[in-house]
């Protein structure tokens, strides 16, 4: 038992340098304008370590692509998860554009695939 306990613990910071490196490759994604990679990117690094702040990066590089919806969840989650986080009034004002926005189906994410 002792065994599966040190393994889960010794997983952990092998996820978290994996979570940074990718982090900092949706970075270098994003700085280059390669915004879907970036994207990409930052949704990974989020899965590998529950970092409530990347949430704020998918929120930006969605925003970049005008894929709304995908913005607008994750800046909503943002804010949820990071209540007093410094650019909580600048992720606000944005947060009513794309609510707009996608009431509004002004949105360049594809349509759903039809079966």
């Amino acid at each position: 038992m002792a065994v599966g306990i040190a393994s889960a613990q010794d997983a952990e910071p092998s996820r978290d340098a994996e979570a940074r490196s990718v982090f900092e490759a949706g970075t270098l994604a994003f700085d280059d304008a390669r915004y879907a990679d970036a994207l990409g990117y930052f949704q990974r690094a989020y899965e590998l370590s529950q970092r409530a702040v990347l949430l704020y990066n998918i929120g930006v590089a969605a925003d970049r692509l005008r894929r709304d919806a995908v913005a607008l969840e994750a800046f909503e989650r943002f804010l949820e998860s990071v209540p007093d986080h410094p650019r909580r009034r600048d992720v606000l004002a944005r947060v009513e554009v794309l609510r707009e926005a996608v009431a509004q189906g002004e949105s360049s994410e594809p349509p759903p695939a039809q079966a």
